[in-house]
C-alpha cells in the first residue's frame, strides 16, 4: 500500500505527486488510496524520511512530539502566577499520521481548511517517535 504524503501550507493541505503540490479538495480526496496519510509541514518534509509500514498501523491517528524548549508559565488574569517545569511537557509537531476517515471528517466539517489544533482536539492520538 502506497504512503500518501500531504504537506500543510497556510491552513491548506496539498497532495505531493511527482514532486508537485496539488491542493487537496473534495474532488481529489478519493485519489488517496491508502487508509492513512502522512501530514508534514515544510520543515518536517525536509527532515523526516518516514519508513512507515502501513500494515503495522492501528486504525488510529499518530502524532510526533518534541520536548518543550521555551519557558512555560501559568497565566491568570494577565499575570504570571507560576513557572512550569518544561521537562514535564511535550509539544506536538509534524509529521502526523492520520487515518483517511478522520482526516476526511475533519476537512468536510471545516470546508477543507486544515487546522492542526482543531484536529488534535477532536481526535484520539498515539504518540510516535521518529
Amino acid at each position: 500500500m502506497e504512503i500518501i504524503n500531504l504537506i500543510e501550507v497556510k491552513n491548506s493541505l496539498y497532495l505531493i505527486r511527482n514532486e508537485k503540490q496539488i491542493l487537496l479538495s473534495k474532488e481529489n480526496f478519493d485519489d488517496i488510496n491508502s487508509s492513512h496519510v502522512v501530514i508534514n509541514n515544510e520543515v518536517s518534509l525536509k527532515v523526516v524520511k518516514s519508513n512507515i509500514n502501513l500494515e503495522e498501523l492501528d486504525n488510529i491517528n499518530m502524532v510526533s512530539v518534541n520536548p518543550v524548549t521555551s519557558a512555560l508559565k501559568l497565566i491568570e488574569k494577565d499575570k504570571i502566577i507560576k513557572h512550569l517545569d518544561r521537562k514535564n511537557y511535550l509539544t506536538i509537531s509534524y509529521p502526523i499520521i492520520a487515518t483517511k476517515k478522520d482526516l476526511f471528517s475533519h476537512l468536510i466539517s471545516n470546508n477543507f481548511s486544515w487546522d492542526l489544533d482543531l484536529f488534535i482536539k477532536n481526535n484520539k492520538f498515539k504518540i510516535i517517535n521518529f
